[in-house]
């Protein structure tokens, strides 16, 4: 993820600078007008690109330790993101890794999946003659390579929710374990990216009531499914007051609040969705009949992640 950095830096023509954003700059440079605020010694964010930006509020927290983190180094700003940039890549496609060993059965099947993970993105090259922007090309979150090169908290986010989804799901581990890991993963999510803990409590719950619901009457399973609630209870709680403070501070923040019903993010069409998730969406079609899904607690974790996120794409609302 680096070298692309490196290319764009040493094709700069005579005169100009490399600004050190490959992906979205005008979200990036917001990152380090954040980080700026951070180096100056603040623990509380103000829109800098208001004319009156309101009081200063805690939020934005991540950016504003990397630019206290910039400051205790004495290193450029540039500097500090693209190694927290990297670091965040190497920590999700860990994370990616351990969540795929624990719903996989198949050793092929996990390094396969890696490799989508790693590597993969969708077909949206081949709609674009068509004039349709597919979703592995307008959304970088979407496609975990595309998110390594945009910012740290892209990653970082998602190795929390593949965490999450990891110690929520069919492994075995201890109950106390489980249970702190995914209320540290909740406060990790609502730290960096709130709008994703939709997806990391939905998801879960509406697995956990079908495996509830299969494994009714087994006296065995009791004690599975238990600690597995409990654990998404812990999530909960970690989640539960990032996300009662934003929408408190969306509503009782007048400048904030005015820029929270601009920021709106709609979502496109199905179409472009099925393109940007044409070959993992085509791999699963074509396996289908042998690999049956449904016939384990992984395969229908994976199959719930997958139904629960289509509907929650066309949820109304502000941020789809």
């Amino acid at each position: 993820t680096l070298l692309p950095y490196l290319a764009a830096g040493g094709l700069a023509a005579p005169g100009m600078r490399f600004s050190g954003f490959l992906v979205n700059p005008l979200d990036g440079f917001s990152y380090l007008a954040k980080m700026r605020q951070g180096a100056d010694g603040a623990w509380s964010f103000v829109l800098p690109y208001a004319a009156q930006p309101g009081p200063p509020a805690p939020l934005f927290l991540f950016y504003l330790l990397l630019g206290h983190v910039q400051s205790w180094l004495g290193l450029a700003p540039m500097t500090v993101f693209q190694a927290a940039r990297s670091v965040g890549a190497i920590v999700m496609f860990l994370c990616a890794w351990r969540f795929l060993e624990g719903v996989l059965v198949d050793r092929r099947a996990v390094w396969t999946s890696y490799a989508l993970v790693l590597l993969g993105g969708g077909l949206g090259w081949v709609a674009l003659p068509l004039g349709l922007a597919a979703s592995d090309l307008t959304i970088p979150e979407s496609v975990p390579f595309l998110a390594s090169l945009v910012n740290p908290h892209f990653p970082l986010a998602a190795a929390a929710l593949f965490l999450v989804m990891d110690v929520l799901g069919p492994r075995d581990m201890r109950a106390g374990w489980r249970w702190l890991t995914a209320l540290c993963g909740g406060a990790v999510l609502g730290i960096l990216l709130p709008f994703v803990l939709v997806t990391a409590v939905a998801v879960p719950a509406a697995w956990l009531a079908v495996e509830t619901w299969l494994g009714r009457g087994e006296v065995a399973r009791r004690e599975w499914l238990r600690a597995r609630w409990l654990g998404w209870l812990g999530l909960c709680l970690g989640a539960g007051p990032w996300i009662v403070y934003g929408l408190w501070l969306t509503q009782a923040h007048p400048v904030l609040r005015a820029w929270h019903l601009q920021n709106q993010t709609p979502s496109p069409e199905p179409l472009a969705y099925l393109f940007g998730f044409a070959i993992p969406l085509v791999g699963m079609a074509l396996g289908w009949r042998e690999a049956r899904p449904y016939r384990c607690a992984g395969g229908r974790l994976l199959l719930t992640w997958m139904l629960v996120n289509a509907v929650l794409l066309y949820v109304p609302g502000l941020m789809q």
